[in-house]
């Protein structure tokens, strides 16, 4: 294997998704704010135009409500409650998409960027199936998956998809 060296510089602020490439265990750490329990170092990879750019991020393990690493687990549609009664090894995340949102801070005077990871993406809902009616003077367009329409329609009063109410119309 050849080795190749990192792009420089810093991926921009946005939304990314990204592959989680490493984990880490750092302990315990000290911050200004106190000791930070049990932290996890991550290493997200994302796409910066035809570039690859790294971000290392750390967060407590912690299932807290405004804790990263929650946010990250349910990024990556993991129970934060599973995780509270059995446990986790980080080391599952590796190969993982998560989406992420990039924002950049300035320590010391260099520039970092920093991820908060965000929800997965919403599958998107099936396309409703329309019914129009061709019968009569009835010009009209039914959503057949809202039960609404469904039940008041003219449509499914003398045609299309037959259901409970227009079967015992029709046998009136």
């Amino acid at each position: 294997m050849q080795w190749k060296p990192k792009p420089k510089g810093v991926a921009p602020e946005g939304l990314y998704q990204a592959r989680i490439l490493s984990t880490k265990y750092l302990g315990d750490k000290k911050t200004k704010y106190g000791v930070k329990r049990d932290v996890q170092s991550f290493v997200f990879s994302v796409q910066d135009g035809a570039e690859e750019k790294d971000i290392h991020d750390a967060y407590p393990m912690s299932v807290h409500e405004t804790s990263n690493f929650r946010k990250l687990l349910l990024a990556l549609s993991i129970s934060p409650a599973y995780v509270e009664k059995n446990g986790i090894d980080p080391d599952d995340f590796v190969g993982k998409l998560v989406n992420i949102q990039v924002f950049h801070k300035t320590t010391r005077g260099v520039l970092h960027a920093n991820v908060i990871p965000l929800p997965p993406t919403p599958k998107p809902e099936p396309e409703s199936d329309f019914v129009i009616c061709l019968e009569g003077d009835c010009t009209n367009a039914v959503d057949i998956t809202v039960p609404a329409q469904k039940e008041t329609s003219r449509c499914y009063r003398h045609c299309g998809v037959l259901n409970e109410r227009t079967e015992r119309t029709l046998a009136e």
